[in-house]
């Protein structure tokens, strides 16, 4: 019989981290309607010293990743289809530049959603 048990990581702190700082840049623009708003949002994200975890033979360690630079847009769009209904559209793009894969796998690069309100 196969022993299908699952042991988690030995997980290790690390007394030498720095402090994550960032710089974020922002742009939004909004249109709103009686029937309808949409808003996009541009944004980079300048990150130092981002504070992650890395799989090493001894286990899960913290540690400080120089830099990531986080890059994208949003996209949302509200159409009230009558009083007691309405639909959401919402597209989220991210672009993350590290010396990481295991950074850049944390976040989708694409994501979509819709949702369906009735009150």
């Amino acid at each position: 019989m196969t022993n299908l048990c699952f042991s988690s990581p030995n997980i290790f702190g690390n007394p030498n981290l720095l402090p994550t700082t960032n710089i974020n840049y922002v742009l939004s623009l909004d249109k709103r309607s009686q029937n309808s708003d949409f808003s996009t949002d541009f944004y980079i994200n300048d990150i130092q010293n981002f504070i992650s975890t890395e799989y090493t033979e001894i286990g899960l360690i913290y540690k400080n990743y120089s830099h990531v630079l986080i890059n994208g847009y949003n996209l949302h769009y509200l159409r009230k289809i009558n009083k007691k209904s309405s639909m959401r559209f919402v597209y989220n793009y991210s672009d993350i530049n590290s010396s990481s894969d295991e950074i850049a796998e944390l976040v989708s690069k694409h994501t979509f959603r819709i949702n369906y309100k009735y009150k």
